[in-house]
């Protein structure tokens, strides 16, 4: 499935998502070739923002950005970036978010949470930087992946435990998929407008605003 068919199939859900991946497209260049411009145009258009920052391919003759994490909520983004490790010539990126628990529609109920109150960034990227991430136990890929996962959570366990607490509903019914996509509809909209500054692009924003109102 294409990114744009993707991206517009998530949305049209009301889902928060996270987009990770090597997208070969070098955010890193002064010069945009036409696959990185179209990129970058769909993720605006979706709303999208991209975490990483840095260069995550580093050779001798080379500096490249090509392996890139799209969220289109950056409000449960703790922090994120790049850790250089050993394992490929492609350096390891990260984002650390906030939970989203689904409350019950009524009562009480437990949500779990990571505490971020003693979290260190610098000590974080330096026990992943120093971790060996190698398993030489199995070429199997979800052998692979579970090792590393859980290499990983022993990571984050140390400077963001999951706690436990007891909560209250607050979850609103009447705010259903529909609604939400209305709502991203609207925002999505109006930062085109902000961007742009194109008067057809303001009076669409009003014109969505108007019917979600």
């Amino acid at each position: 499935m294409h990114y744009e068919s993707f991206s517009g199939k998530l949305v049209s859900l009301g889902l928060e998502y996270d987009l990770v991946g090597y997208l070969n497209c070098d955010l890193a260049s002064s010069q945009y070739d036409r696959n990185t411009r179209r990129l970058c145009e769909i993720s605006d258009f979706y709303g999208l923002q991209q975490l990483i920052t840095e260069p995550t391919q580093i050779t001798e003759s080379s500096s490249t950005l090509i392996d890139l994490i799209y969220t289109n909520y950056t409000d449960r983004v703790i922090c994120s970036g790049v850790s250089h490790t050993g394992i490929i010539d492609h350096s390891l990126t990260y984002v650390y978010q906030k939970l989203s628990p689904d409350f019950p529609s009524k009562g009480h109920s437990t949500m779990s949470y990571r505490n971020f109150r003693n979290f260190n960034r610098e000590g974080v990227s330096n026990d992943i930087s120093q971790q060996d991430w190698t398993c030489n136990d199995s070429d199997d890929p979800n052998v692979l992946w579970a090792d590393r996962k859980a290499k990983f959570l022993n990571i984050v366990n140390i400077y963001a435990p999951v706690r436990t607490r007891r909560v209250r509903s607050n979850k609103a019914p009447w705010i259903n998929s529909e609604l939400k996509k209305g709502m991203w509809d609207r925002d999505a909209a109006k930062r085109k407008a902000i961007k742009s500054n194109d008067p057809h692009d303001w009076a669409k924003y009003k014109l969505i605003a108007k019917c979600n109102k």
